[in-house]
């Protein structure tokens, strides 16, 4: 069979050409395969800067977070001495009014019992206690001379100080029967001693009492 030279020619020519299509495609390929590789890169070494970043704001966070916890810390215990500085204050306040009260009153009571005093020879009010503490070693201090013994019984320390403004619960209108028991108490409970001193009698003692009750 003759081939004529222009069909072997134009099969060289494909040949040429597929084998020029073969090598196009896998440069192609090649380029496309290391694009890839490059891309992958670049997504990791993003990816790796993000989560440093993150790593860095996470730490920032975390120092913040300690700064607030130390601030609030502070700020708790400045408000804590704060409120205790106006507990104190308050108190202190609330002590100054109840003893502005009771010398008040006592002033009030001390008129009264002057004027029931110089027609009857009776006294009509107790006072009221404006002198902090327990007067019981005041008391203790000032015992009479004879059967001291017996008068401690009238002087154990009380369970609980008396509040300011507060009435001794002893019977006014038996002052004349009163022996040194009752005024023992009187000093324990009001923590005064009503310039009473040791060697005073039991009627030396009840003038001054009667004088505390009367003229202060």
């Amino acid at each position: 069979m003759h081939v004529s030279e222009s069909v072997v020619e134009s099969a060289e020519n494909r040949v040429v050409l597929l084998q020029n299509i073969h090598a196009s495609t896998e440069t192609q390929a090649g380029d496309l395969m290391t694009a890839i590789s490059g891309l992958a890169t670049s997504i990791k070494s993003l990816s790796d800067t993000v989560d440093a970043r993150f790593d860095d704001m996470d730490k920032r966070f975390e120092t913040m977070d300690k700064r607030f916890e130390t601030m609030e810390a502070t700020t708790e215990e400045t408000f804590g001495k704060v409120e205790a500085r106006l507990r104190d204050f308050e108190d202190i306040v609330q002590e100054r009014l109840d003893k502005m009260d009771a010398k008040a009153d006592n002033f009030l009571k001390r008129f009264y019992n002057i004027h029931s005093l110089i027609p009857t020879g009776k006294l009509t009010y107790m006072l009221h206690k404006t002198v902090p503490g327990c007067g019981y070693e005041r008391a203790r201090n000032l015992l009479p001379d004879s059967r001291i013994g017996s008068y401690l019984t009238h002087m154990a320390p009380l369970d609980q100080e008396p509040a300011l403004g507060a009435v001794i619960n002893l019977d006014i209108s038996l002052f004349d029967a009163w022996n040194h028991g009752d005024i023992l108490q009187c000093m324990t409970f009001y923590n005064e001693d009503f310039k009473i001193i040791a060697p005073d009698t039991l009627v030396e003692r009840k003038a001054k009492l009667r004088a505390w009750l009367t003229v202060g």
